[in-house]
């Protein structure tokens, strides 16, 4: 599933580095770590379950401001 996603945001915004790709799928991750079942999981579960819809939104709305 990530690697589709990436595929994604690259489709729409071929200029991303990686990088830049790495940063968008933490930043769009839902956090999942706080939930009361996965509190004995917390700092383990990474940056969250990927949200491919933000993140393929954020990598495109970072292609219009490299355009202006």
């Amino acid at each position: 599933m990530v690697s589709g996603t990436v595929a994604l945001m690259l489709d729409v915004n071929y200029c991303l580095d990686p990088k830049e790709v790495e940063t968008i799928l933490k930043l769009t991750a839902v956090k999942i770590d706080t939930l009361p079942q996965n509190i004995q999981y917390y700092g383990k579960l990474g940056a969250g379950k990927l949200d491919a819809y933000e993140a393929v939104k954020m990598a495109k709305d970072m292609q219009i401001l490299m355009e202006r």
